[in-house]
């Protein structure tokens, strides 16, 4: 997804912030996270305060943020570290 989206960044860079999103999901999955409204919040604030370090573009992060949560919710729905 973030390849497809950030197409203009160097495939390293899209890499490392692959990991650097699935850890802030790890890191904050707990026991039934996918409906604790605060967590998904947390989840999302770092992951767009992540994009912007990367110099993603301003009118992406929003976007890009909440395309990330939704497949996350769904993979790391029952996860919890």
């Amino acid at each position: 997804m973030l390849e497809k989206e950030l197409e203009e960044f160097e495939q390293e860079d899209v890499k490392d912030l692959t990991h650097i999103v699935t850890g802030i999901i790890r890191e904050h999955a707990v026991i039934d996270w996918t409906v604790k409204d605060d967590v998904k919040r947390e989840i999302h604030r770092r992951i767009k305060k992540k994009l912007r370090k990367y110099n993603c573009p301003g009118a992406k992060v929003e976007a890009l943020a909440i395309q990330l949560m939704d497949p996350a919710e769904v993979h790391y729905k029952h996860t919890a570290y």
